[in-house]
């Protein structure tokens, strides 16, 4: 299983623009290392509304994904 954090930017309904969108695999990171990771996608989607997951994927073992919001 791989784990990302991933953050995308959410504009209005409707926008000619295409929205930001971050992905950081964060697999082989040590748990004590995460938070730095997070501050930095933080700083990088300053002033934009967006959504930031924590994507656990399973497609290597042919299941599903599964994520958690932990911020819109």
């Amino acid at each position: 299983m791989r784990h990302y954090y991933e953050a995308s930017e959410i504009l209005p309904e409707g926008s000619a623009v295409e929205a930001d969108f971050i992905r950081i695999d964060i697999t082989d990171v040590l748990l004590d290392d995460r938070p730095a990771i997070l501050q930095l996608i933080k700083d990088q989607f300053a002033g934009m509304t967006y959504r930031l997951i924590l994507h656990h994927c399973r497609h290597d073992e042919g299941k599903s994904c599964n994520v958690e919001i932990l911020s819109i």
